[in-house]
């Protein structure tokens, strides 16, 4: 939905940077990806919030081809969650969703502005929205990524994404690298040092 808001303030071809082979590659990825999560978050959006029953019946006939009967006992245990969920999910009040979505908003957007953020310490370039909006799909881009988490291709794809804002190659070189600092590589530190005290933690107990 976000994406589709962008497209009304922010050009496409602002917004793809098809200004090289790589970028304009980035574009027929995000398609791809935006395409499969799209219908995949409309399947949810069915299956959660207005016919939990009938998503199931679906998935299950679906599971009993030939080539996929292997996994229709997983599919089955999926189904009744999806059921047990959507009526969880009933009883909640519009003030859950209306918080839910709130700081789902707020928190995923502070991530993609610390990009706007290192962007305005090294340049004036005003249209913050171009930048963030790549930021985004950027991200969705970065689902299909054949490295954990992206590790070497997404630099490398930051740097060539955003080469037509003139930084030079010194200062775009900081920007990517305090980007995955901050965005990725923080996290696994973070993880380093705190899963080995959890894991010790659990088995004392």
């Amino acid at each position: 939905m976000l994406f589709a808001l962008l497209f009304f303030f922010v050009p496409l071809h602002a917004l793809f940077n098809a200004t090289s082979v790589i970028t304009s590659t980035i574009g027929v990825v995000f398609w791809s990806v935006f395409g499969v999560l799209f219908v995949w978050t409309t399947i949810l959006y069915i299956g959660l919030f207005r016919r939990p029953d009938l998503i199931a019946k679906l998935f299950l006939l679906l599971f009993k081809l030939p080539f996929l009967r292997k996994w229709h006992s997983n599919i089955a245990t999926f189904s009744e969650t999806m059921i047990n969920a959507s009526k969880e999910m009933s009883k909640k009040s519009i003030g859950f969703w209306a918080k839910a979505f709130g700081t789902t908003a707020l928190s995923w957007s502070s991530r993609f502005l610390v990009v706007n953020a290192l962007f305005l310490a090294f340049t004036p370039f005003n249209n913050q929205l171009i930048i963030f909006g790549r930021q985004l799909l950027l991200w969705i881009v970065m689902v299909v990524s054949p490295t954990p988490g992206g590790s070497g291709i997404s630099e490398f794809t930051f740097k060539e994404y955003y080469n037509d804002i003139s930084l030079g190659s010194g200062p775009i070189l900081i920007i990517t690298l305090i980007w995955r600092l901050i965005s990725y590589y923080l996290y696994l530190l973070l993880g380093v040092l705190i899963i080995p005290r959890w894991i010790k933690n659990l088995s004392q107990k």
